[in-house]
């Protein structure tokens, strides 16, 4: 007994010394217990997880970062209990008890069912940790990672190390199943409710009852022992926890999700020598042809070099020289649309011939991991060493096309502790470097992994054989590593390697299940097949597409659903039968949630009861429809007559909403087969949503227009306007008209205004960036009478450019200048919009906002617009339809701007600034600013470069090589590669201050107006044989001084013994291509589609020449190109043979190319003519230009008498007395006085009275008029006699005489500007001598000018002659204009794209003509007598001396269109005495010109000169308003026939402004009765009423008003704003009325009719008054409210989801009162024909007559019960006390089901039952049906009465009620005995009855309640 009690004290000492030395430290969330064996640490990371660190000593290891990435938590709540030998710790979730010696722990739930306990057994070995834990007799284990053997480990011994496999071979091929760790996880899930990881880097092995069926263990081979305990008590939940520790699995990008396929690139191992860099792009297109979709490819092992060093082991990162031209291989397989490709390779670097990565690394020192047995292992735990793989070694494959790697065999660390995280470090590393590189979602495909590598998808199973031994393997490890937190996971369809023979169905069912395995993998090893599924024959193949085709049809669930989602209903649009719900997805790609990325969806649902279906989801991976969560949207439909839905919907006015749009849900593309071939699912770009805004973006391209020759127009001016067709067959506003083109004859042809003339219009422009199919192009023919329209039918547009030829306007369809002019309105944005009767009506309304961008734009035309002048020869500029600018003119130049959507925003002047064009300011009035003064220029060209010059290469019979070629489409080796141009080199120059050479361009991006296409591709149609065609680019530089370049001359040399045939033609034209190359330079990518086109209006010159049989060919073009000091131009030189003679070709020739040389025959001197150019610094564009501006148009004022500087310009001649001559006639000082003629063709014309100027002398015709006495006639000046035909001229006489009538031969050699002659005031007075019958010199009426030629000296005494001059009229006003404001402005370009160029010159298209007039002059001969009188004998012998000379003036009348009248001849030529033309001066042939011998002005017609019809006006601010918050507008009329989408088009002066002192408009609601406009400070409502008309025929009919001819009635005037609101949402509609919230009054109306109800003082006022929110704008965003009602039950609810004030409350018409409260809140209640369905953030709820109860699910994403309650007072005779005896009830349950008819359950009721006032409770007492009673024992019928006899008060504390519904039952009494309950006594009762409806199809109606009460008479009541 002694040594018992000395045994029992000893045990309590022992006992007593332990606790003495254990202890607990609780700091945060980690707990620190103190033991004698080594401390022990328990971090909680939630209340449900925590982690366990046992250390043999006092210190634990440092968090490592690559297994788990998170180790900070929130604060978590725990209590630590000391229990004596064990400590109980407590957690929201669970209860832990911790003995103290050993320590073990054992772990419950919260209400105490036991989860996991450990054993008292040794935890520290030499080599190894290991726990050990009861193993509970129903424990089943999963998890463990890509297990292959089984799905269920209990039983079951798993060795977890990253390994391939090891053990028994199996008994084919393959690895061992029971051994293959290609990626293990040390994570397993108990069916008990909890899962374990063990946090340790090295292997472990856990035995899951493979020794005992009591217990199990895991074991560590090193390292401390580190586990976390989680919680589920479900697998999603322990999952979700493993992966919040370790990190979640990133989105992919989207066409990840799609199939991947891999290849050996034909040849696999010991077949390296077949591989070849054509099979990829082969297997490409095998693929696309065959039609298996297909996203991502990669090339296998085979496409690297294996060295000697690791064989194929290694990587050298160098290609396999069977590829020999990688780049061109990855283009090929992109250019086929594949999203990327790939490349395998080893994390063991290898030394290549090119690279030595080996050694290169060796020396860099820190690549390699030090101390690894295989020493080229990268070290890619090492940022540096990552850094140094990544540019030496991927991007050498990177750079020219590898988008991801697949990183294989990661198991080569060696290293204990390093072994299983190195495959995390090698996955990681090229993941984030090609994530970075590729800017775009990450993927790797690697085939190791371990606790974590879910960071880095995707794994794939490794090589198993093709055989079904494997098959199912291959299931059981990607259901293992599904469990184990690997989501993106992948294997070989078909199997790896081929054993046996090929097996169909093993295929056929690999592929099915392959298909819907998380990632669809094809690829194989058997040489040469490769598991390409026609390897299998044809229904394989089928099997295959089948599956492939579903698999992408379902990717947008699998991408909606992917983890880490997060589906925000942002608007709604309810439908007949569905819903459009508008969606922002949030997703994150880290586990911390800090890199959070958004997507947008539409999607349209079809609900019914039990299937809701997707019948469209349009979704944006990019972000492209911009949705926000603080921008709600709403909006409203129609269907069009192919029965298409068609949705609007808009996200308010706010600057930062997206535009409202348009979208045809059941076509978004209008393929035409109403969408049936688009998949449900279709991820929208950013480069398509754009069409779907309502108003569509339109940039007008630029037109390039020429008249050329061919087709049946009428003489007159053109303009032209184009507008686009949009896919739903809307067409957009037309652009602004083109400046105007001038159809006309030529001088020599007769055409008057109106006549047909042998003429079309060629329309071009480049469809680069234009995403519109098909355009209409407007057509405006000007005559004197009108101005008619036309249009053009649809006019596709494909290809590179498009070109239509108008040829003939009568075909055409008219339309009015209307159509043209009145634009619809781009209201780009609305507050709310509304279908009413088939019209789309918009409130409050916006179009884009430029108050900001206006001042942006004044100071861009200021700084960046560079006004610069270009001066050609005034030769060039003589046609009848070109146009330049005045030299000595004033222009005042604007620039307009118009938006993406064609709209003007504003025009702005353009101001002097000083530069290098000597252009002079002129002053506008009294302000500050300056227009531009052209000055007046002419040179002698003294620095002509002149090299020669040689092409390369050669062009001979034998090799042609040029861009410029036809190739056969489909040929068998079509040429790849060509050349554009010849490259010319200078052989040597002699100017050395100007530097020429060749330029060469990219090909394909050049076209000329003579070629058909810009050779792009290899197989391009048309063209020329380069043997007859050279096109040069020249790069000329100024070196040091401004230098000039003048002409080019071409003489092509034919080769061989060749004769050269007649008919052969020569043509050269050369261009000035500056802006064009610079533009081709400044692209900063190539984009093979885009092409630069010069324009025939920057043609320089041209000649064209033809040759007889053996003559030579050679062609000189003069031409002026200016340069500034180190300024670079580029001209463009084509010169092109035609060869005429039918059946021949022409013989080959070499070119002989230069430039002209300086000469001592021609050194002319030239008056050069301006050309205004603007260049547009397009990098000075601000944010917000490049935000909303396109387009520019220059404008310039239009010129008129008054504000013209120069008022005309004429020529000027000595006038003369007498000018008789004749037989009997008499002929007086024939050159006598100071007088002059003065010859203005616009003056004449308009035959004005008088004009006053200043006279400036600018040409003078030193020889023109010149006469010499006959005998003194040189070699120039012969007399030859002419010969006539009647009134017709026939020619000369080649022998000159002296006798007869004369024309004289008169030689122009210079017309130059004498700058010294000084301006004089003249008066000039018209005489009208057009009635004269007499011949007078120089032809009928003109102007006198008197002493118009002071200073003149009639020179020698043996010379008589008159002197003439070419002069500018001067405005005497020193004020041109007084402001720059309100101008008329002519327009001077076409619209000019200004999208992605950084500088734009434009030449514009000015107001000046220059053409020429051709006068007479005569003199007698020395036979003639000054006198009187003359002798007829004298007369006889007398010659006339006439000759004709031509003067070329400029005009703002087109002098060249003149034509005939009255059969006048006003076109001859005439000829030297040689039959040649007489010499050319600026390429002018000399005419006779009788236009104003005729009847001046019937030969001319001001159409010519035509400048447009267009009118355009400068403001200085911005026209009109950009918003409009209180107009409503509407679109025009969408009927059931129309086949366009008219809810795009408003008119202008289609829309209604409501009184601005209501505010603006909040929302349109229409019954399609009335329509409700609410403003924020009351309602108008709009009544159509139906209206009686007559017809003709005297029948009436019913018709119904429009409503915008009709007032919108106030409905109740209120000062303070009654019945406002200020959310759209706050309203609401249905076939009861229209429901509005004034949440400023914190009442509710609704407005049925007239009549007008404030609901809320119906039997609620007060409680609104508490819990109606103000200031509430977004029910999707918790901050608004929103409306339902269901049809089928007459309920309108009204749900408020606001932070602190959450309520959903109901309302019945019918008891015309609130009726009841609900406990949720849903974000969207929609109401259609299949009833009420409720939406919130995990699904839908449907309220309908089919189906009842079915709810949202909770927060962990569960499908809620949800019971109903019902709460009402009892209170009969309130003043009084009494006992409640009893309840009686009658109700109705209801089986509903759209199956079968209602069936009642009259042995159904409620489920439970409460009664309680505010001090007695008798808690929830559960209803039950008693069979037994029903059998004849009780009262209980088929009526459905019912009765709750104990109504006893059982409380035992006060308050018992936690909210209304939910009763505290601890402040219940438990099991309370008959003495201590009490019975109700009171005044009134609540009566609180709860039915749970838990099969989802029951619907329970309560009839009626009748209390049974008892008076209590203790105080005498009665």
């Amino acid at each position: 007994m002694k040594k018992r009690f000395l045994c029992f004290c000893l045990c309590l000492y022992c006992i007593g010394l332990w606790a003495a030395n254990t202890s607990f430290k609780k700091t945060g969330n980690d707990l620190l217990f103190l033991l004698p064996q080594g401390n022990v640490k328990l971090e909680f990371c939630t209340d449900d997880m925590f982690r366990v660190r046992h250390s043999q000593g006092t210190v634990f290891a440092e968090n490592e970062q690559w297994m788990v990435r998170k180790y900070d938590f929130t604060p978590v709540h725990y209590t630590v209990e000391d229990k004596g030998t064990a400590w109980l710790i407590t957690t929201g979730k669970l209860i832990i008890e911790a003995t103290k010696n050993p320590f073990c722990l054992t772990v419950s739930d919260k209400n105490g069912k036991l989860l996991y306990t450990e054993l008292a057994e040794q935890r520290f070995y030499k080599d190894s940790v290991k726990t050990k834990a009861v193993l509970q007799p129903d424990e089943h284990f999963f998890g463990f990672g890509e297990r292959m053997d089984f799905m269920d480990q209990r039983g079951r011994k798993v060795y977890l190390n990253v390994e391939l496999g090891r053990g028994i071979k199996p008994a084919v091929g393959g690895k061992d199943i029971l051994r293959a760790n290609y990626c293990p996880v040390p994570f397993m899930m108990s069916t008990k409710g909890y899962g374990l990881f063990f946090h340790t880097p090295f292997a472990t092995e856990w035995n899951m009852g493979w020794d005992s069926s009591d217990y199990y263990s895991f074991k560590a081979f090193g390292g401390d022992l580190d586990y976390y305990f989680i919680y589920g008590p479900d697998f999603y939940t322990m999952v979700d926890r493993y992966t919040e520790l370790t990190g979640k699995s990133p989105m992919l990008p989207r066409f990840a999700m799609g199939l991947h396929v891999g290849t050996y690139s034909g040849g696999t191992w010991k077949n390296e020598e077949m591989t070849s860099d054509k099979y990829p792009p082969a297997l490409c297109k095998r693929l696309r042809e065959e039609g298996v979709p297909f996203d991502l490819l990669w090339l296998d092992s085979t496409w690297r070099l294996f060295n000697t060093t690791y064989g194929n082991g290694g990587c050298c990162f160098e290609w396999r020289n069977t590829f020999k031209d990688p780049k061109a291989m990855f283009d090929s397989c992109y250019a086929q649309n594949v999203k990327m490709v790939g490349l395998h390779i080893r994390s063991i670097l290898d030394n290549g011939p090119e690279y030595h990565l080996l050694d290169k690394a060796r020396e860099q020192g820190n690549v390699l991991y030090p101390g690894a047995k295989t020493e080229g292992v990268v070290n890619f735990f090492d940022p540096k060493a990552v850094d140094w793989w990544w540019e030496n070694g991927v991007m050498k494959v990177a750079s020219i096309g590898a988008k991801f790697v697949k990183t294989d065999v990661g198991g080569t660390m060696d290293l204990k502790g390093l072994h299983n995280i190195f495959p995390l470090a090698y996955a990681e590393a090229p993941y984030r470097k090609f994530q970075e590189y590729n800017n775009m979602r990450g993927l790797t495909h690697t085939r190791e992994g371990y606790a974590g590598i879910q960071r880095y998808p995707y794994i794939w199973a490794g090589d198993w054989g093709s055989e079904w031994q494997w098959f199912e393997p291959v299931i059981r490890a990607g259901l293992n590593i599904g469990m184990s937190g690997v989501g993106n996971w992948t294997h070989c369809m078909g199997g790896f390697e081929q054993y046996s023979p090929y097996d169909t169905e093993l295929y056929t069912r690999w592929v099915q299940f392959g298909m819907f395995s998380p990632i669809a993998m094809v690829f194989g090893m058997d040489h040469p097949r490769y598991h390409e599924p026609w390897t299998y024959g044809p229904e394989a193949l089928a099997n295959f597409i089948k599956y492939d085709s579903l698999r992408y049809t379902l990717i947008p669930y699998i991408y909606s659903n992917a983890d880490n989602h997060k589906y925000n209903i942002i608007g709604t649009i309810p439908t007949n039968v569905g819903v459009i719900l508008f969606c922002v997805v949030e997703h994150w790609n880290n586990a911390d949630k800090s890199d959070l990325q958004t997507n947008d969806a539409i999607i349209y649902l079809n609900l019914d009861d039990n299937n809701p279906t997707v019948k469209r989801c349009l979704y944006s991976t990019s972000g492209a429809f911009g949705f926000s969560i603080d921008r709600p949207i709403h909006g409203d439909y129609i269907y069009n007559y192919k029965e298409n839905l068609i949705v609007t919907f808009t996200e308010g006015t706010d600057e930062s909403a997206n535009e409202t749009r348009i979208i045809n849900l059941t076509d978004p593309f209008y393929d035409g087969n109403n969408g049936d071939d688009t998949a449900i699912g279709y991820d929208i770009t950013i480069d398509e949503v754009d069409s779907f805004n309502l108003i569509p973006n339109v940039t007008y391209p630029e037109l390039q227009l020429e008249v050329e020759d061919g087709g049946n127009l009428k003489t007159g001016a053109y303009q032209i306007a184009i507008k686009y067709r949009l896919d739903d067959g809307t067409y957009t506003n037309y652009s602004p008209l083109s400046t105007s083109l001038i159809v006309c004859g030529n001088y020599e042809e007769d055409y008057a205004l109106g006549i047909e003339i042998n003429k079309n219009i060629t329309i071009s422009f480049r469809n680069s960036g234009i995403k519109y199919k098909h355009c209409r192009f407007a057509i405006v023919y000007i005559t004197d009478e009108a101005q008619l329209s036309y249009e053009t039918d649809d006019i596709s547009i494909s290809g590179i450019s498009t070109t239509h030829i108008v040829s003939d306007v009568s075909y055409l369809s008219t339309i009015s200048l209307d159509d043209i002019f009145i634009k619809n309105i781009s209201y780009i944005r609305d507050n709310t919009l509304v279908n009413f009767n088939n019209r789309l009506i918009r409130g409050n309304v916006k179009t884009l906002d430029y108050s900001k961008l206006d001042s942006e734009l004044k100071e861009f035309t200021e700084n960046n617009l560079d006004v610069q002048l270009s001066w050609n020869p005034s030769s060039s500029y003589i046609n009848s339809t070109r146009r330049y600018f005045k030299s000595g003119e004033v222009y005042v130049l604007y620039a307009g701007y118009y938006d993406y959507k064609g709209d003007l925003v504003n025009i702005h002047h353009i101001p002097w600034k000083a530069n290098n064009y000597d252009i002079e300011a002129y002053p506008v009035g009294s302000t500050n600013r300056n227009a531009h003064k052209i000055p007046y220029k002419s040179e002698s060209i003294s620095k002509i470069i002149s090299p020669k010059w040689k092409s390369l290469p050669n062009i001979d019979a034998t090799e042609q090589v040029d861009e410029i070629a036809k190739t056969g489409v489909g040929s068998e080796n079509p040429t790849i590669a060509r050349n554009r141009y010849f490259t010319l080199y200078g052989v040597s120059t002699g100017h050395v201050t100007v530097k020429t050479k060749g330029r060469s361009l990219t090909k394909g991006k050049l076209k000329l107006p003579s070629l058909p296409l810009p050779y792009t591709t290899e197989d391009s149609e048309g063209g020329v044989n380069p043997s007859d065609y050279q096109v040069v680019v020249l790069e000329i530089t100024s070196e040091s001084t401004s230098s000039q370049l003048i002409g080019v001359e071409c003489s092509p040399t034919f080769g061989g013994d060749n004769v050269i045939p007649a008919g052969i033609n020569l043509t050269t034209k050369v261009y000035d291509a500056t802006s064009v190359v610079k533009q081709i330079d400044s692209e900063e990518s190539e984009v093979e589609t885009r092409y630069y086109e010069v324009s025939e209006s920057n043609l320089l010159a041209s000649d064209s020449k033809s040759t007889s049989i053996g003559n030579t060919i050679n062609t000189k073009t003069n031409f002026v190109i200016n340069l500034d000091a180190k300024e670079t131009k580029y001209i463009l030189i084509e010169a092109r043979l035609s060869y005429k003679v039918n059946g021949s070709t022409a013989p080959t020739f070499n070119w002989l190319t230069q430039l002209y040389s300086t000469s001592s025959e021609w050194n002319p001197t030239y008056t050069l003519s301006p050309n205004i150019n603007i260049k547009a610094n397009l990098a000075g564009k601000t944010d917000l230009m490049n935000k909303y501006i396109s387009s520019i148009v220059y404008f310039f004022v239009e010129h008129n008498i008054n504000n013209s500087r120069i008022v005309t310009q004429g020529f000027a001649m000595r006038d003369t007395e007498t000018n008789n001559f004749g037989k009997n006639q008499t002929y007086k000082n024939p050159f006598g006085g100071d007088n002059a003629r003065f010859y203005t063709f616009e003056y004449l014309y308009n035959k004005i009275n008088s004009i006053r100027g200043k006279l400036k002398p600018l040409y003078f015709e030193t020889d023109v008029l010149k006469f010499v006495k006959n005998e003194e006639l040189d070699d120039d000046i012969k007399v030859f006699p002419a010969e006539w035909n009647g009134s017709d001229f026939n020619g000369f006489n080649d022998n000159p005489n002296e006798s007869g009538t004369r024309f004289l031969d008169a030689d122009i050699n210079s017309l130059t500007i004498d700058t010294s002659r000084t301006t004089k005031d003249v008066s000039l007075e018209y005489i009208n001598a057009n009635i004269s019958s007499q011949n007078n010199i120089a032809g009928d009426s003109y102007y006198r000018i008197e002493k118009g030629f002071d200073g003149f000296n009639k020179g020698t005494d043996n010379e008589e002659w008159a002197r003439g001059y070419i002069a500018d009229l001067i405005n005497n006003s020193e004020t041109l204009y007084s402001d720059v404001n309100n101008q008329k402005l002519q327009i001077a370009s076409n619209i000019i794209n200004i999208k992605g160029s950084s500088e734009v010159i434009t030449s514009l298209v000015g107001d000046t003509f220059i053409g020429y007039i051709t006068l007479r002059a005569t003199a007698p001969s020395s036979d003639y007598r000054y006198g009187d009188a003359q002798a007829k004998e004298l007369d006889s012998n007398a010659t006339v001396y006439r000759w004709i000379f031509t003067v070329p003036l400029e005009s703002k009348f087109n002098i060249l269109a003149r034509f005939s009248v009255n059969n006048v001849d006003k076109s001859f030529k005439y000829h030297d005495k040689r039959g040649n033309e007489l010499r050319e001066f600026y390429q002018l042939s000399y005419q006779v010109d009788n236009f104003i011998n005729s009847s001046v002005g019937k030969g001319y017609s001001p159409v010519y000169n035509e400048n447009g019809i267009e009118t355009f006006t400068y403001f200085e601010e911005i026209p009109g308003t950009q918003d409009h918050p209180y107009r409503i507008i509407r679109s025009q009329l969408q009927s059931a026939e129309n086949a366009n989408l008219n809810w795009r088009l408003f008119r202008s002066d289609d829309y209604k402004d409501m009184p601005f002192n209501r505010g603006e408009i909040i929302a349109l609601k229409t019954d399609n009765k009335n329509l409700y406009i609410q403003q924020t400070y009351g309602l108008h409502l709009l009544q159509l009423r139906d209206t009686l008309s007559n017809t003709d025929e005297g029948t009436s009919y019913l018709g119904t008003a429009d409503i915008f001819n009709m007032e919108p009635q106030e409905v109740t005037y209120s000062p303070s704003g009654y019945i406002g609101c200020q959310s759209y949402f706050d309203t609401h509609v249905n076939v009861i009325g229209y429901f509005v919230i004034d949440a400023v009054h914190r009442r509710i109306f609704n407005i049925n009719g007239d009549k007008v109800s404030n609901m809320t003082a119906l039997n609620a006022l007060k409680w609104f008054d508490g819990n109606l929110a103000k200031d509430v704008i977004n029910p999707f965003k918790n901050n608004g409210r929103i409306w339902a009602f269901n049809e089928d039950t007459n309920i309108l609810y009204l749900v408020q989801n606001v932070d602190n004030k959450q309520f959903t409350i109901s309302f019945s018409p019918i008891a015309n009162a609130w009726i009841s409260f609900h406990d949720y809140n849903p974000i969207v209640g929609i109401t259609n024909r299949n009833g009420l369905f409720w939406f919130d953030k995990h699904g839908i709820y449907a309220i309908s007559k089919n189906n009842y109860g079915r709810f949202l699910k909770d927060n962990n994403n569960n499908q809620l019960v949800k019971e109903s309650y019902i709460k009402f007072i009892l209170n009969d005779n309130s003043s009084y006390n009494k006992l409640l005896n009893n309840i009686a009830w009658k109700d109705r349950v209801d089986i509903v089901n759209n199956l079968l008819p209602t069936i009642n359950e009259f042995e159904k009721t409620i489920n439970a039952i409460l009664v309680h006032n505010d001090d007695q409770c008798t808690g929830y007492k559960l209803v039950k049906f008693n069979d037994i009673w029903y059998n004849g024992t009780t009262g209980v019928n088929k009526v459905n009465l019912w009765r709750f006899n104990n109504v006893n008060d059982i409380h035992k504390q006060i308050p018992f009620m936690i909210t209304d519904l939910v009763v505290d039952e601890s402040a219940l009494k438990r099991k309370a005995k008959w003495y201590d309950v009490n019975k109700f006594i009171c005044q009134y009762v609540y009566c609180i009855m709860k039915f749970n409806n838990s099969d989802n199809n029951r619907l329970w109606e309560l009839i009626d309640v009748n209390p049974e009460w008892i008076l209590d008479n203790r105080n005498n009541q009665r």
